[in-house]
């Protein structure tokens, strides 16, 4: 029967103080759905406490006691871990069409554009507070102060909050004699999906009257042939087949079209975006516009090219030496071992290390690039920062890891994760001071959540002014990276040592404040 849509997700929020939240989740498995997860709950600003994992292959249970703020908007939190569950229907052998040799479409990319009056401190952090809880990702930034010290902003953004655009129309034999009448309604929030929003193409072919879906609810706007409607992601639609005239001769045919969109297309969404950024940036805002990043815009957004050669071999070095580099984040000790003698049909993966901010992140990032399934698994991390996890694990073919090169391969990598899942360094660029920050990203193509974030806020507590940033992706060692060179003002960054601005930013990256 599987569970109802609400309670795929549900979430009892802490009834004192400095007790943990819980998060129940309960739908279909898929590999690599606890990285998904985690990755939500890590761009919330939340820290998993403790965590509970179980799957039968099919049908997975998870709970996570997080630690949340005052500020945290869990309804909001609900929806985003509700969009990466799998659907029900995945379990049971219904699919829907596709076009073959579909490839996913890429976001599109806006260009945020806004001049202020004059830099103050902590301004970008500001900035990036206001795309975050907006949930707008930034993909370049590029910052500029001017000579009569006005500041010049350029994000390239792309948007999380997606709309569907809903196309139908009919196509009538000559023999019929009726007119078919196409009518939707929309609900939200979705109580239950009975098409998937991902869906491409549907069509159908039966004799008239007939009801797609059919929950019994008023009619609404009527939808004449090939016209759009635009519905918010996650609704849920009853589209319904009404003729005018009782007989018909012969066949009629429906087809309905379904397009994602992000909604930093509408007007709406983009006057919502520029009246948070003046709310919190106060009157220093002159001017702000937002448009469709084109390919002169795309770049200009492109970051250079280069890294220093000095630092590009110890930052991004996929093996842990004896010594580490200057400018790694490195946790004490990371302990990684395998044992297959405790289960008869899965290896045992039992990991000792100290926190920090999105370890169970890392950990299950790394497995699924590796296509690594959980079966079983249970993590804790202790008031003194300590942190034990256990992991039951299979390949992707449902066996145990035996091969001893697959493992000490599948070890050294998550133990070089766990070591240094950030990379920063503080080098000197002429006359001026630059700091370096990589992180790697996921072979889907999705970097670290809020980096640049803690960034601007590790700066802005240090009291130190950017002068300009550039955000980009390098392949480096066979391994994509994302890559955070900013530009520091020469004032503020000749009063600071560089270890102390290097600590600073490693223990905000790390959570370690």
């Amino acid at each position: 029967m599987g569970v109802l849509y609400e309670d795929v997700v549900l979430i009892r929020e802490a009834e004192n103080p400095g007790d943990p939240t819980v998060i129940t989740v309960n739908c279909p498995d898929k590999t690599g759905l606890g990285c998904d997860l985690c990755r939500i709950i890590l761009l919330f600003g939340l820290s998993i406490s403790r965590g509970d994992f179980s799957t039968d292959g099919k049908w997975c249970y998870i709970l996570f006691w997080v630690m949340g703020k005052p500020t945290t908007r869990w309804v909001l939190l609900k929806k985003r871990l509700l969009e990466v569950c799998p659907s029900y229907f995945s379990t049971t052998g219904i699919y829907y069409y596709q076009p073959e040799n579909q490839q996913p479409k890429q976001p599109d990319v806006f260009l945020l554009k806004f001049w202020c009056s004059y830099d103050r401190k902590g301004l970008l952090h500001d900035v990036t507070e206001v795309l975050c809880e907006l949930e707008l990702t930034i993909k370049r930034v590029k910052v500029s102060t001017a000579p009569d010290e006005k500041v010049m902003d350029l994000f390239f953004v792309t948007d999380t909050r997606l709309a569907l655009d809903f196309e139908a129309f009919s196509l009538v034999s000559f023999q019929s004699i009726h007119v078919p009448r196409i009518s939707v309604n929309s609900f939200t929030p979705c109580a239950s999906c009975m098409w998937d929003p991902q869906l491409a193409v549907a069509q159908l072919a039966r004799p008239p009257p007939f009801v797609l879906g059919g929950w019994g609810m008023g009619w609404g706007h009527v939808v004449r042939f090939g016209t759009y409607i635009h519905v918010p992601l996650g609704s849920r639609v009853r589209v319904s087949l009404e003729r005018f005239s009782p007989f018909s001769l012969g066949k009629w045919f429906i087809q309905l079209r379904f397009f994602i969109r992000e909604l930093l297309h509408t007007k709406k969404r983009q006057e919502e975006t520029i009246h948070h950024l003046k709310a919190a940036l106060d009157d220093i805002m002159i001017s702000c516009e937002i448009e469709l990043a084109g390919p002169e815009f795309t770049a200009c957004s492109q970051g250079s090219p280069f890294l220093p050669s000095a630092i590009t071999e110890d930052m991004f070095c996929l093996e842990l030496a004896k010594g580490c580099p200057s400018g790694c984040l490195t946790s004490n000790s990371v302990s990684v071992t395998m044992d297959n003698t405790l289960s008869p049909s899965h290896t045992l993966v039992r990991i000792l290390c100290q926190d920090h901010k999105g370890l169970i992140y890392d950990i299950m990032r790394t497995l699924k690039d590796y296509n690594v399934q959980v079966s079983y698994g249970r993590f804790f991390a202790n008031s003194k920062g300590n942190c034990e996890v256990e992991l039951f694990i299979t390949q992707a073919d449902a066996k145990k890891v035996i091969d001893p090169s697959k493992q000490n391969a599948l070890c050294s990598r998550i133990r070089m994760e766990l070591s240094r899942p950030l990379r920063v360094a503080v080098i000197s660029r002429g006359p001026d001071t630059e700091l370096l920050v990589a992180n790697p990203v996921e072979l889907s193509g999705r970097g670290r959540p809020l980096v640049f974030y803690d960034i601007a806020l590790a700066l802005k507590i240090l009291n130190t002014n950017i002068f300009s940033v550039e955000i980009g992706r390098h392949m480096i060692c066979g391994r994509e990276w994302e890559v955070y060179r900013i530009l520091l003002e020469e004032g503020n960054s000749c009063s600071l040592p560089k270890k102390k601005l290097q600590e600073g930013v490693r223990n905000r990256l790390m959570g370690w404040e």
